[in-house]
């Protein structure tokens, strides 16, 4: 689903970085010409992208989800924190985690 790393996936790392970073920016046009709504569709793929099997993509994932102010991220990103084998993306989450909480406090 979404290109997401899964054995047989026709997208390499780099289309898929890619792929998550449209998907950011795109939810983030779409919620400044919304009045502060979410692009819930592009939401949830984000989410999806926060298991793929390639860590660059779990990162370029929690980068977008950070620019988010929804709760929802926070209850994904904390649940798999506590299984996050690779350090670098483990950094991410919490960064990520921190930056939403700021957001949502603005």
């Amino acid at each position: 689903m979404f290109g997401k790393g899964k054995k047989g996936s026709k997208q390499s790392v780099e289309q898929r970085v890619a792929s998550i970073r449209a998907l950011g920016e795109h939810s983030e046009a779409k919620k400044k010409k919304k009045k502060g709504e979410d692009n819930d569709s592009d939401f949830y793929k984000l989410l999806n992208y926060l298991t793929d099997e390639a860590p660059e993509c779990r990162i370029a994932a929690l980068e977008m989800l950070g620019k988010t102010d929804r709760d929802v991220a926070i209850t994904h990103i904390s649940h798999l924190l506590g299984t996050e084998k690779d350090e670098k993306v483990a950094k991410a989450m919490r960064e990520a985690l921190s930056s939403i909480r700021s957001n949502m406090k603005q």
